[in-house]
């Protein structure tokens, strides 16, 4: 966890009236008040970085604080509706304050019970409250959502736009820019996400962020927190471009405004397609992930982009190791896939699909042999030759390319351990395919101490060859196993192997020829 002071305090403690102040703020409030002093012992510029989090979150909050601790950061404040999640993180040395969620938020209906739909709106209101009572201290806003992950410190980049009382984070796919990357902003007012977000405070922006909660504690329908902010925002816009800046002027003229580039602060989205192709006009400050992805989804994309770090001990120490094998995928359908590349859509759609179709069958195999063999199942990179799966603009795609696992499996039904294994079969752990280097990155999984088998398969009769009759044995770097058993014979075969933490299967295609069908199912349970 970042190591701060420690401290914590309620917002709601602000309503206890005028105490002796050992702080000041430049803000409109002056008297005494416990919340600010907390405020203004992290603040560095004026300036407080802030998230919102309970503990369901607290994986995400962990590898938020990871990277904000990496990058030299103090002024980190958190927020969360649970008092007990709230003294964790004191004991854990993270600045935080207690923000309840009260019954007219809570509150499906007046005089109703509370439902998921009504924690939904408790969320948005929440994120929204936290960010004016910051600004009504006095405090300039840094708010990031707890998924987000920095990757450099974006604050001296503000510093760029003193002029504008606000900077905004956009899910735009394409983005303007200019010959100083770092310091263009987007010329378009569109797809904005109040994920990550700047806010100076003053008195507009303070009755902007009033309004707001206002606004999202009335909207029964639940309007995205971002959509309520950007129809607040956008009413009554125009663009000022006369100094090169792309400042808006919104909230009916109030407020100035700039939109951040999307190169710079991409969404999950565009970093994933981007960071294949290695065509950054600036290196990312952040990545903020799409809404509408499961927290499942997140966690595994973050760990397909190396920028997950807060996985337990026991998920790089499976009980029973793992398993991977290398995806071989034919020449013919790579060039067909290339090929398709005309404006013909009938046409990429079926290079598609063939290429697609190839590797789930192998995944197929992947996912008998990890249950066969008890082991977790390493997931190999999976390609995608139609360019709309990369979110990026097509002119920027060289297909094919990798296509994020939520793309091809349900991430969120692979995580979950089904109870009835007679419909759903035994629970699958999945690993992706940069765990193995994640791995060897570890303080004491180094190389020459990880320990590995490669599994070659070969014909019946070969010598050499091991199947049940005939298992392979340990101490050797490479066994061979006889392609078409079935998932007994498997593990009767690879039986001496069961101490090696990682078993790679150098091919299994076609499928059949690795894997030769159930044996009886009456057999199983």
């Amino acid at each position: 966890m970042l190591l701060l002071d420690g401290q914590a305090w309620s917002f709601e403690q602000d309503r206890a009236g005028p105490k002796q102040s050992h702080t000041q703020a430049a803000g409109p409030e002056q008297h005494a008040d416990p919340a600010r002093d907390l405020l203004a012992s992290v603040a560095v510029d004026n300036t407080v970085i802030v998230t919102l989090a309970d503990s369901p979150q607290e994986d995400f909050l962990q590898n938020w604080l990871h990277h904000i601790q990496a990058l030299g950061l103090t002024n980190v404040v958190v927020s969360s509706s649970e008092p007990a999640f709230v003294k964790e993180l004191r004991r854990s040395g993270v600045s935080c304050v207690f923000m309840p969620s009260d019954a007219e938020l809570t509150a499906d209906q007046p005089g109703g019970e509370a439902s998921s739909d009504a924690h939904a709106r408790v969320v948005r209101v929440l994120k929204a409250r936290l960010i004016s009572r910051v600004l009504g201290h006095g405090f300039h806003v840094v708010y990031s959502d707890v998924d987000a992950v920095w990757l450099r410190n974006p604050l001296a980049s503000f510093a760029r736009h003193p002029h504008l009382d606000l900077l905004i984070s956009t899910d735009a796919l394409t983005n303007h820019i200019g010959q100083d990357a770092e310091a263009t902003l987007d010329p378009f007012m569109h797809t904005l996400n109040t994920g990550f977000i700047l806010i100076r405070s003053n008195p507009k922006s303070r009755a902007l962020a009033e309004r707001w909660v206002k606004r999202l504690a009335a909207d029964r329908e639940q309007h995205p927190a971002s959509r309520v902010f950007t129809a607040m925002l956008l009413r009554g816009a125009n663009q000022m471009f006369a100094d090169g800046s792309y400042t808006h002027m919104g909230w009916n003229g109030q407020l100035r405004f700039g939109v951040l580039p999307a190169e710079a602060f991409p969404s999950s989205r565009l970093f994933a397609g981007k960071s294949h192709l290695a065509i950054w006009a600036v290196q990312p400050y952040m990545i903020h992930m799409d809404p509408e992805l499961d927290l499942d989804t997140k966690r595994m994309m973050l760990r397909e982009f190396g920028a997950w770090a807060t996985d337990p001990p026991e998920y790089y120490n499976f009980p029973a190791g793992f398993v991977s094998y290398n995806a071989d995928i034919p020449e013919d359908l790579l060039r067909d896939t290339l090929e398709a590349s005309s404006p013909d859509m009938a046409s990429r759609w079926r290079a598609n699909t063939l290429l697609l179709e190839h590797q789930r069958q192998q995944l197929r195999t992947g996912f008998v042999l990890a249950q066969a063999l008890g082991r977790a199942l390493v997931l190999p990179r999976i390609l995608t030759g139609f360019r709309a799966f990369s979110n990026v603009h097509p002119s920027w795609v060289t297909a094919p390319l990798p296509l994020p696992l939520q793309g091809l499996l349900n991430m969120t039904a692979v995580e979950l351990d089904w109870p009835l294994h007679l419909e759903m079969g035994p629970h699958l752990e999945v690993r992706d395919y940069g765990f193995v280097q994640r791995m060897l990155g570890r303080p004491g999984h180094a190389q020459e101490v990880f320990d590995s088998v490669k599994v070659e398969l070969c014909g019946l009769g070969e010598r050499g060859c091991a199947d049940a009759e005939r298992p392979a044995r340990s101490g050797s770097t490479t066994v061979r196993l006889q392609a078409g058993l079935n998932e007994l014979e498997i593990s009767e075969a690879l039986e001496a192997l069961q101490s090696v933490r990682l078993l790679e299967f150098q091919s299994i295609v076609p499928s059949a020829a690795a894997f030769g069908g159930l044996y009886k199912l009456e057999d199983t349970f």
